[in-house]
């Protein structure tokens, strides 16, 4: 056996033994029934594992008989073709505007343009390892342009590169150590996006480690320091930065911060979120856990009287808040993480165990079901829930990957970085290979990032004869909503009137009440969001029958109520005949706990816009995350 093959055989058996440990399926871990672990018959080839989820083939379903599992049909365009394992990180995305980067087992990073591989930085034996690059520094963001990307990564313990992109070659950063200039620090993490790189480097002062952030010149590496405001905190035993609390957005970033520990964790009343706004460093708020920040809004939780809430802070807006946005009991359940796209909000649900999962929306709605319940111990546990542009994408129960595009559930081969409508993914290059081999799939076009998004989910439910009842996921910005009805399907801005429909403008929260629709027929209803003036795209359809009592005649004129025929359905004009509803509590019936699918409200009592928040003892745990 060659050294290579010894390696690889030998990344194979860690990567099998890991993914077992961390795959969450109803199976054994002894599948097939042969009296030999699963992750032992994957090592040995004795078993395949296509989608490198920690399964065997021979268990997981496979439709259409031809050998392969679902899971592993219609990948999409395999990009390298190598005989070397491919790998790259669990923190931060590796994939950006149709482009990829990976690094492979060699410790070669390479790059696909969109048509091509090729190789960007070989292994200089002169040049440290890439060093535990899965969980450190390592990454592909969108860059300033409209087709760049940018990207970084790490070397050994002491060094980092970072790519311009467009022809450029990478460059070492360069960084200058506050404490001690002639003492070099350690890249702990990174974040990436619209041209701008933010990199965490760690420095020793004494007994303690503590991790400062720096925004660095991709096409130079120079580096510059952003916590210098808090060199101090190191006195106090401060870790400062949390490498796996790190997001960018158009130039600003958000992370968390230690401001006073012992013996290398963070003190729980010394936790603080700050955010850089492309000028100064502020901290906007404490005892936080950050969960994203996308479109310059960041979520994040804290408690408020002893119950985690969750809280936007939206750098667009002109003198920027912490902007609590639920109201929840202490029997809710529990938030266990959370993603943004600047305009939805996904949460990963789960008990006080964290199990038995959901992934639900602002305004209580649930998005996964029964056949998309996510794993209670998902493969890449640092973001058990990706969100952008629209699109949405787990790993659910059953081992699969779940991709939502914003109208439809759909699969993808195996765990990968959703972005831009495209999802890359790691498996095996065919049912016999034993190499991991890098696959990009399209979804579908992903929603324009500058255009107020539409409700992903629309409720509408008849109270009483005329009456119907709308509520929807709440939208992150949004200034009001528009509601479009008609009584025939395919209702919008511009061809509601012609379907003989109304209009309900200017709705401020996410629901309302709308009455003295006519008739006995179906009302197919859509809402846009509207922000500041500028109205987005319409939503799915909901629809409902406002016929709810066929004999009522409440004019006694002996036309039944439901046969009444007025001149024109109400609405047409700023809140039509009604006034919105307080909140999205609205008594509309559900499909149960945990079983709710997409368009269904989740049974809850929820005042606001029906969130959930992370319990006290899991935010502590994440916030001692170094």
């Amino acid at each position: 056996m060659t050294r290579s093959t010894s390696r690889r055989v030998f990344m194979i058996l860690c990567w099998a033994v890991v993914s077992a440990a961390r795959a969450d399926r109803a199976m054994a871990a002894d599948c097939n029934q042969n009296g030999i672990e699963d992750a032992v018959d994957i090592a040995t080839l004795a078993s395949l594992d296509c989608d490198v989820n920690g399964v065997p083939d021979e268990c997981q379903p496979d439709s259409d008989g031809d050998g392969t599992p679902d899971a592993c049909d219609g990948c999409g365009v395999q990009i390298t073709d190598n005989n070397k394992a491919e790998r790259w990180g669990s923190r931060q995305p590796s994939t950006s505007r149709g482009r990829v980067i990976w690094a492979d087992e060699d410790e070669s990073i390479h790059f696909f343009d969109g048509v091509s591989a090729s190789l960007l930085q070989a292994k200089d034996v002169n040049v440290p390892s890439l060093d535990n690059v899965e969980t450190f520094v390592f990454t592909l963001g969108s860059g300033a342009g409209a087709d760049d990307v940018v990207g970084g990564w790490r070397r050994g313990t002491d060094f980092a590169w970072v790519w311009a992109g467009a022809g450029s070659q990478p460059q070492l950063v360069s960084a200058v150590n506050p404490y001690d200039p002639n003492s070099a620090m350690n890249p702990e993490g990174i974040a990436a996006a619209d041209g701008c790189v933010f990199l965490l480097l760690q420095a020793a002062v004494g007994g303690t480690l503590i991790k400062h952030v720096f925004q660095v010149d991709p096409a130079s590496g120079s580096a510059t320091l952003l916590t210098g405001g808090f060199l101090n905190d190191v006195n106090n035993d401060g870790t400062g930065a949390y490498s796996t609390a790190f997001y960018s957005d158009g130039c600003r970033a958000a992370w968390l911060w230690c401001s006073a520990g012992a013996n290398g964790s963070c003190n729980d009343d010394a936790v603080q979120l700050h955010c850089f706004d492309g000028a100064s460093v502020q901290v906007i708020d404490s005892n936080a856990v950050l969960y994203g920040m996308n479109a310059g809004r960041v979520v994040y939780s804290k408690d408020v009287g002893g119950v985690p809430q969750l809280f936007v802070y939206d750098t667009n807006l002109p003198n920027p808040a912490p902007v609590q946005i639920t109201q929840l009991s202490s029997t809710d359940p529990r938030i266990i993480f959370a993603q943004t796209d600047g305009w939805h909000v996904a949460m990963l649900l789960g008990d006080s165990n964290f199990q038995n999962r959901e992934v639900a929306l602002l305004g209580g709605f649930a998005l996964s079901d029964v056949n998309t319940q996510p794993a209670d111990q998902p493969l890449n546990f640092n973001f058990p829930i990706q969100l952008q542009r629209g699109q949405a994408l787990w790993q659910t129960r059953s081992g699969s990957i779940a991709l939502f595009d914003g109208w439809n559930f759909g699969t993808v081969c195996s765990d990968g970085w959703l972005a831009d409508g495209r999802v890359a993914q790691l498996r095996r290059s065919s049912g016999s290979g034993a190499d991991v081999e890098v696959f990009l799939k399209d979804a579908v076009t992903a929603a324009a990032e500058d255009v107020p998004a539409a409700p992903w989910i629309v409720s509408a439910q008849a109270t009483a004869n005329g009456v119907v009842e709308l509520a929807w996921e709440a939208i992150l910005g949004a200034t009001s909503y528009n509601v479009y009805y008609a009584p025939q399907s395919g209702a919008n801005q511009s061809n509601f009137q012609a379907l003989g429909g109304a209009a309900m403008t200017g709705v401020p929260s996410n629901g309302t009440t709308i009455s003295g629709i006519p008739g006995n027929v179906p009302i197919y209803f859509v809402v846009s969001t509207v922000v500041s003036g500028a109205e987005g795209p319409v939503s799915r359809e909901a629809t409902a029958n406002p016929c709810v009592d066929p004999a009522a005649d409440a004019d006694s004129d002996g036309t039944p109520d439901c046969m009444e025929v007025p001149d024109a359905m109400p609405g047409n004009n700023p809140l039509g005949s009604s006034a919105p509803i307080g909140g999205v509590d609205t008594g509309l019936t559900g499909c149960g706990a945990g079983m709710c699918g997409v368009g269904s409200p989740l049974m809850l009592t929820i005042s606001l816009v029906g969130l959930f928040g992370m319990r006290p003892r899991a935010a502590r745990a994440l916030k001692r995350q170094q």
